[in-house]
């Protein structure tokens, strides 16, 4: 036989767990997904001739992508689906690259207004840039960064936001 008064408890703490949920995701407490540089997936990277190893090992180990050439990908895993901020850092905001979403063009060429879309991170040295609003479905994604043009760099980190409103 059940015991009456234990279903009533399990049944009150379940309905103040999902109301507490419901709480946290209204006030934003929504995971962020984020990434660094060189936690690529996939990647084509170039560094100009004069760039030796030795420097390239000291780049590497600030998480710089500075000094290169070409793009990287990462796969990704959207929770819920619905509009995202991005924001990236360690490339100048107005340094010209592109974004693919899903091997489509979201953003070419793109430039940020580095006091408008400004994030801080707490690292006066890094703060994070918004790159684009982008509409999400559900399910896994791919991000790709390209930059082409001289000096090179791509994003050191980037940060998916879920937006607000």
């Amino acid at each position: 036989m059940k015991d009456p008064i234990r279903q009533m408890q399990q049944s009150s703490f379940l309905a103040i767990a999902g109301l507490f949920t419901v709480f946290t995701t209204a006030l934003g407490d929504e995971p962020v997904i984020c990434g660094k540089g060189w936690e690529f997936d996939r990647a084509k990277l170039r560094w100009p001739d004069w760039i030796d190893e030795e420097s390239q090992k000291e780049l590497r180990a600030k998480g710089s992508l500075q000094g290169a050439n070409g793009w990287i990908e990462f796969d990704i895993e959207i929770p819920d689906g619905g509009w995202y901020e991005l924001y990236i850092g360690g490339t100048p905001p107005e340094w010209s690259r592109d974004l693919f979403v899903d091997g489509r063009t979201e953003v070419r060429l793109g430039v940020s207004d580095s006091e408008r879309d400004r994030r801080e991170t707490g690292d006066k040295r890094k703060p994070l840039y918004k790159e684009a609003n982008l509409f999400l479905t559900k399910g896994k994604h791919t991000l790709r960064f390209r930059r082409r043009g001289f000096p090179g760099a791509l994003p050191g980190v980037w940060e998916l936001h879920p937006a607000a409103g």
